[in-house]
């Protein structure tokens, strides 16, 4: 929920942004960070006396902080405050001298609190077999400081046959006894009483197999798929298999639309691409060899593609397989009138060590720097109806495919010319090309033609008239003597865009001393600008600037005496809340003679 400032307050606040006393961080109309903020202020041009910080639920209020300080004071951290979607309201009092006297004057300043990330269940994980018929769940709170818990455990969504129990505030486990030991889906609501709301999450199980042959564990046998592709998932229970085989038809003992041939034993999904137009029934069988013999078992699953009319990813579809370090993700609610997406994107079920964004109304994001090792890729999509959060989880592999390194993928370059550098990153390449176009797969900027194997650099000219999307394609030329390629997307900086103008992005720049970073606004009308300095993009393990006002166009950053790739994210404010941002990659390289003088004075911007 955003609270908006009145307009007269709208107006003062731009009228005095650099003149009267304020608060400078968080950003006005901002959402917090948490429920611990540090609030800075500075008088400016103002010669202040005294100050006074309240803190309330409404405007006004003092509810949940309030202290007076002196005048030399410039910050105070606040605990303690909501994370409940709720606004927090701010006033700054500050007294000056007047030509009637000292008065108190105040600002009054409005912030959101963030929902937080929604509770997850951890273990056993979700969408596993269970190993007994006892079980015990675990689960985190991930920041939701809820009341209540409360697990319901039955055989179908929301069923509540095999238990029903609430807990405490502090529990964060509990055993369940007595689930069955069939194979059979167990579906677990869960739970919490947060925010004076209770809200739940739904996951699927399936119940410990005791079977002595093997069976499909997903989808489960009888049950409906209700999206494509999907994956078919299989246990050999107590059985000790050498093969396997998979084959699924629209008549039992069909092969005409997925037919795996032999499989080694340790293979334990196939996915199933397509179904013929019209199937509302299909059917899987799954061969097994055991003691030099085969055997083999036919289940039937019906297919409903509005089945459970639940939100999901649709793009990639799940399942298939993520070709290169980026990806566009897309999803729709379906029948469901979803208020707000959350997603994640890791490396394990729940995982969110590559993506974890809260994507507001939005239905769309592309992701950088995804895995290119053939590993597992997991992408989590929360929703929120009402007041409660549900998840989604979708399962991609990623394809082991050479790497762009230097500029890093998705970050900014300029012209006019920009030295390229890969890693086979375990592929061979017998040979490589670089193309490089307005498009995906263009050469109408570079074509480089075949490259030795050894190489793995190429200066490419971005012309100047080159602005917006450039895509650069690496080829390889592997064993079997079919190019292969990776794709990665670029942004050439647009000349109407505050950038980073000295260092070039790309270039090169000594380690062991002070640098100077020297942007611009480029004729935007801005606000405001924030600096972060990193080892990956986006980060700011090295250097964070803080709030810095438009009059300032430089920072000095101290970096390391070695050689590394460090990246820069250059953050502008173009009105109330409106920040935005791009990056630039920068290679250090080793100061064989460090200490010299740090530079000095004012840096004339590139092309002055």
């Amino acid at each position: 929920m955003i609270f908006r400032l009145t307009i007269s307050a709208l107006f003062l606040s731009i009228l005095t942004t650099w003149a009267a006393p304020r608060l400078t961080t968080p950003i006005n109309e901002s959402t917090l960070s948490g429920s611990t903020v540090e609030f800075e202020w500075t008088p400016d041009t103002s010669e202040v006396f005294f100050w006074h910080l309240a803190v309330g639920s409404e405007q006004g209020a003092d509810d949940l902080f309030s202290r007076g300080y002196s005048a030399e004071a410039r910050s105070q951290t606040v605990s303690g405050l909501p994370v409940d979607g709720s606004g927090v309201f701010v006033r700054l009092y500050y007294m000056v001298r007047t030509d009637t006297g000292f008065r108190f004057l105040h600002t009054d300043y409005t912030f959101s609190t963030p929902l937080p990330a929604p509770p997850a269940l951890t273990t056993p994980a979700p969408g596993s077999v269970f190993q007994s018929e006892d079980v015990i769940f675990r689960w985190e709170d991930r920041g939701t400081l809820a009341s209540t818990w409360r697990l319901q455990v039955g055989s179908t969504v929301g069923g509540a046959e095999y238990a029903d129990t609430s807990l405490g505030a502090d529990v964060r486990s509990v055993e369940i006894t007595g689930l069955p030991a069939d194979g059979s889906p167990v579906w677990v609501r869960f739970h919490y009483f947060f925010g004076n709301i209770w809200r739940h999450i739904d996951y699927q199980f399936t119940a410990k197999i005791t079977s002595t042959t093997p069976v499909i564990t997903s989808p489960a046998p009888g049950g409906t798929v209700t999206s494509l592709p999907f994956v078919v998932q299989w246990t050999p229970s107590l059985t000790t298999v050498t093969k396997w085989q998979v084959q699924v038809g629209a008549a039992q003992g069909g092969s005409e639309i997925l037919d795996t041939g032999e499989l080694a034993a340790e293979t334990r999904a196939a996915t199933v691409d397509t179904l013929p137009d019209g199937t509302t029934t299909f059917w899987i069988r799954l061969r097994y060899e055991a003691d030099g013999n085969w055997e083999e078992k036919d289940f039937e699953v019906a297919y409903d593609p509005n089945g459970d009319g639940a939100p999901q990813v649709f793009n990639p579809p799940p399942g298939t397989e993520i070709v290169g370090a980026q990806a566009q993700f897309q999803w729709t609610g379906n029948s469901v009138a979803v208020e707000q997406w959350w997603i994640y994107v890791g490396t394990s079920t729940g995982d969110d060590s590559l993506f974890n964004r809260d994507m507001g109304t939005a239905t769309a994001v592309t992701v950088n720097n995804l895995p290119t090792d053939g590993a597992p890729l997991y992408v989590r999509l929360f929703y929120r109806v009402g007041e409660i959060w549900n998840q989604r989880d979708h399962l991609y592999t990623s394809r082991r495919l050479p790497k762009m390194v230097f500029p890093a993928p998705g970050t900014q370059i300029t012209g006019p010319q920009i030295k390229f550098e890969w890693d086979d990153n375990g592929v061979i390449g017998n040979a490589w090309g670089i193309n490089v176009g307005r498009t995906r797969g263009g050469t109408d900027i570079f074509e480089s033609g075949t490259l030795l194997g050894d190489q793995r650099t190429r200066d490419v000219i971005i012309p100047p008239s080159v602005t917006g999307e450039v895509w650069v394609r690496l080829l390889h030329l592997p064993d079997s003597l079919q190019w292969g390629y990776a794709d990665f997307l670029y942004t050439v900086q647009s000349p109407q865009q505050p950038a980073l103008l000295e260092p070039a992005p790309g270039s090169t720049i000594n380690g062991g001393g002070e640098q100077r970073l020297h942007f611009g606004p480029n004729g935007t009308t801005l606000f405001a600008y924030w600096v972060y300095v990193g080892t990956s993009v986006g980060a700011r393990d090295l250097f964070n600037s803080g709030f810095i006002n438009s009059e300032q166009t430089s920072v000095d950053v101290t970096f390391a005496n070695e050689d590394a790739t460090i990246h820069v994210r250059l953050w502008w404010l173009v009105g109330i809340n409106r920040w935005s941002f791009a990056d630039y990659t920068l290679r250090v390289a080793k100061n064989e003679n460090p200490g010299g003088p740090a530079p000095a004075g004012p840096i004339t911007p590139p092309g002055t």
